[in-house]
């Protein structure tokens, strides 16, 4: 085989791998489930979601750096403490709103909050619980 005919062939072979990359890389992109706000988050909220809650505090009100620098809130109520992960680009500013001291009413069976009775956020999480 001469060189101009080792050549084409190469050529052919890094084409056709180089489209198989991407196929790969597509296939992945459309049918991989990369929203943070499946799977994962609900079960981690699963607890939350389950529980009616009268008069939850504010305790702490952060973005968690080391963690992937999630928007974090810890509630407190006379039970219990649960943790509230803000992630769905919706919920941003319901995060900001949020301050130190908030009381935090909801039914059970849902993400919809009440703050001071003044106004209600949800989360935006779709789970199937």
């Amino acid at each position: 085989m001469d060189n101009k005919t080792l050549n084409s062939t190469n050529r052919t072979i890094y084409i056709i791998l180089f489209c198989c990359f991407a196929l790969v890389g597509l296939l992945v992109f459309f049918l991989g489930d990369f929203s943070k706000n499946t799977s994962d988050m609900c079960s981690f909220h699963k607890e939350l979601f389950q529980t009616q809650l009268d008069s939850a505090v504010v305790v702490r009100h952060f973005v968690d750096k080391p963690n992937h620098a999630m928007k974090t809130v810890d509630l407190r109520t006379n039970e219990k403490e649960y943790t509230i992960y803000f992630i769905p680009p919706d919920n941003d500013s319901d995060f900001d709103k949020l301050q130190l001291g908030d009381i935090l009413t909801k039914e059970k069976g849902t993400f919809e909050m009440k703050v001071n009775n003044a106004w209600i956020f949800r989360l935006r999480y779709e789970c199937t619980f």
